[in-house]
């Protein structure tokens, strides 16, 4: 393990510096085509897992269809000619059988008239696939396309469990690699600073309820006309990937310019939420720069006339702590002394004062 860290650390030195500042800057390109490879793998691991499945589930049900579609219209040719009591019908076989195949196309007419679920052939072509890996990574979901095989379910759950942070990500350096472009544009090459992150917030915001009402419009005018206030919802709910029944119903190409709106309204909310993040942050540096400017608060003044007005506290000092060593400055006697006796208790006694006895001099 050693010998790894510093095979990678002199791998490290080798490489030059400007390396790092091309891949720094390239970062979000190399991202976006990163993600377009994981969709393009996505796409052909669906492919490869459901659609052969499929196509056998599309035979499968046509035929069962057209089976029991059979057997409906012999049933209804029988009860025409054997159970007519009030009348003499003679059919041979060529007219039963051209009465049956009448019966039939009929009822195939008729049956594309009824609310029936048909499969689509197409639902896990490689297009239809790479609409169904973006839906899954963006947390939207396709709403009625999911795998069916084992295969396809397990590679779904790991697909989706690295497939939506590597989304978010790179919608998140996207918008902050954006945000650091615009500060470096007005502040080196305009020379402008009276622009404020306060100004940007408001401004990222106007864009993001623009883009929401341009949003509703597209779905209104493609693919719900019947209701804007339908299309204003589903359009709101998508921006923050909410899937709803009207996008369940709608079709390949209308889910793709859904899923392309979603990423950008998810763009340009990360937008709005990282100026938001820097405003608070000035916010509250000027706050903290403000007090420590601040010399002399009126809570500090208020201490201060407290603390004057206090009495003086005395110390009780031990007489020996405070004798003077030799060659210092001599200090001053004390005030009082702490006496401790045997039993451990101690006592508070001024010093006697010492009287001095000074002779009479007589001068001669």
């Amino acid at each position: 393990m050693i010998w790894l860290n510093e095979s990678v650390k002199k791998a490290h030195r080798r490489i030059p510096p400007d390396v790092f500042v091309i891949v720094r800057r390239l970062a979000p390109i190399l991202l976006l085509l990163a993600l377009l490879v994981y969709l393009l793998i996505g796409a052909t691991a669906f492919l490869a897992f459901e659609h052969t499945n499929h196509e056998n589930y599309v035979k499968r049900f046509h035929l069962r269809l057209g089976a029991n579609r059979k057997h409906a219209s012999r049933e209804i040719t029988a009860s025409l000619f054997n159970q007519s009591s009030n009348m003499l019908v003679i059919v041979d076989k060529v007219n039963q059988a051209r009465m049956e195949e009448l019966l039939y196309r009929h009822l195939k007419l008729y049956e594309t008239e009824l609310p029936i679920n048909r499969p689509n052939d197409e639902a896990w072509s490689f297009t239809n696939s790479l609409t169904y890996c973006w839906a899954l990574i963006s947390t939207m979901g396709h709403g009625t396309r999911a795998p069916k095989t084992i295969g396809g379910q397990i590679f779904a759950l790991f697909y989706a469990s690295f497939g939506v942070p590597f989304y978010m990500g790179t919608i998140v350096t996207w918008a902050f690699t954006t945000l650091a472009s615009v500060k470096w544009l007005l502040r080196q090459k305009m020379n402008d600073k009276s622009i404020t992150e306060a100004h940007m917030l408001l401004t990222c915001t106007a864009v993001y309820v623009w883009f929401l009402i341009a949003f509703s419009v597209i779905l209104y005018s493609s693919a719900i006309p019947d209701s804007y206030f339908r299309s204003l919802y589903t359009a709101v709910l998508s921006a923050f990937t909410v899937q709803t029944m009207d996008y369940n119903d709608f079709m390949e190409f209308d889910k793709v310019v859904t899923l392309t709106c979603v990423g950008v309204a998810l763009y340009l909310g990360a937008l709005v939420f990282l100026t938001a993040i820097g405003v608070y942050r000035n916010v509250d540096g000027c706050s903290k720069r403000t007090k420590a400017m601040d010399p002399i608060s009126s809570d500090d003044i208020r201490q201060i006339d407290e603390e004057e007005e206090e009495p003086k506290k005395v110390h009780l000092v031990h007489s020996e702590s405070i004798k003077s060593a030799p060659g210092s400055v001599p200090q001053a006697a004390p005030r009082f002394q702490v006496i401790v006796d045997e039993a451990g208790e101690s006592h508070v006694n001024k010093p006697k004062k010492k009287t001095t006895f000074v002779k009479e001099v007589h001068h001669y």
